[in-house]
């Protein structure tokens, strides 16, 4: 017997994703509670989208919800390992300075396609899954080693955003990269 899901299921998931994070800011660090609620808003954000392509559910809404929820889950995750972790000084730099890059790409959006821009491109995807795996990185390598490899991975992203909202003719949210998405620029 086949079940269908119901339309809303991708929204919620993802809206649980959100609530999620919002949980997660007031956890341990590397507690049982922490990895349960981090896991969950991992494993909503893969099945999310996966199923609102099932579905023929997507929207816009739905995907700026999507980026919505993955920054709320971003910072919610970096907020309990800067307070519980010992970071050193070039890193904060480095997350000042991805933070300044993603600050500058989403004004420019906002400036030029009078909505919030954050596209789904495949280095904010590999820079989102970097993200993710930032505690099991540093329980496998140790902070500095995690934090420079998902720094980096983060601040290429960043930038490639940014010079794809600056060349955009057109938004275009679910745009794959500078090398796959020649048709916006006029060439």
């Amino acid at each position: 017997m086949q079940t269908r899901l119901p339309a809303y299921v991708p929204t919620a998931l993802t809206a649980s994703r959100i609530v999620g994070a919002l949980v997660l800011m007031f956890t341990e660090a590397f507690s049982p509670l922490f990895f349960v609620v981090y896991l969950w808003c991992g494993t909503t954000d893969v099945f999310d989208g996966i199923l609102a392509r099932k579905l023929k559910k997507t929207s816009e809404f739905g995907a700026k919800l999507d980026s919505f929820a993955d920054l709320l889950f971003s910072i919610a995750l970096l907020l309990v390992l800067i307070r519980a972790l010992s970071w050193k000084m070039w890193m904060y730099l480095l997350l000042g300075l991805v933070v300044l890059v993603r600050l500058a790409s989403a004004a420019i959006g906002a400036l030029r396609f009078h909505t919030f821009v954050s596209l789904h491109s495949y280095a904010n995807k590999v820079s989102g899954v970097a993200l993710f795996l930032l505690p099991l990185l540093y329980l496998a390598v140790g902070l500095p080693v995690a934090a420079f490899v998902v720094g980096l991975i983060c601040l290429l992203a960043a930038t490639e955003e940014l010079i794809l909202v600056l060349r955009m003719k057109e938004l275009d949210l679910n745009v794959r990269g500078l090398a796959l998405q020649k048709r916006h620029f006029g060439t």
